[in-house]
């Protein structure tokens, strides 16, 4: 499996569990890219268990209960980087009810780096343009981190 793009999501509350979890016993997913991800309560944010993968992780949010990124993988690649890792759950709207939409306070505001343009194998090139909300995903002077672009 080549080429997947895992952006624009919201996890949360999987105490016991992960944000996003990847795994592949022999030959992993290569050239997977997590971006402009949200994930709060998780007990990992990311984790990442078999052989071969490779993949990025950029511009995403999170407040996690264990650790932010694990990786039990072997002869693997992953590149961390760009991403805001809380030490609480806040500049959210309304977590308590699930709202994770930016405030105005948000330390994730503009501090997102502009995720590279994917590319299919038939040639077509994509770019990361709308959040979550289906909104602009600048509309400060750069990204927002997470699912959500402050508007």
């Amino acid at each position: 499996t080549d080429r997947i793009w895992v952006y624009n999501n919201v996890s949360y509350d999987h105490t016991n569990g992960n944000g996003i979890f990847i795994w592949d016993p022999d030959n992993g997913p290569t050239n997977v890219l997590f971006a402009h991800n949200t994930l709060i309560n998780n007990k990992n944010s990311f984790y990442f268990e078999g052989a071969a993968i490779t993949a990025e992780l950029m511009n995403n949010l999170g407040y996690s209960t264990g650790t932010s990124v694990a990786n039990s993988s072997t002869k693997s690649t992953i590149n961390n980087h760009d991403n805001l890792w809380l030490t609480g759950v806040t500049g959210f709207v309304a977590p308590s009810s699930k709202d994770f939409r930016l405030t105005s306070s948000s330390t994730a505001i503009n501090k997102a780096k502009t995720p590279p343009t994917f590319s299919d194998d038939l040639g077509n090139t994509y770019r990361i343009t709308t959040d979550f909300a289906n909104l602009n995903r600048t509309s400060g002077s750069a990204p927002d981190m997470g699912a959500y672009e402050y508007q």
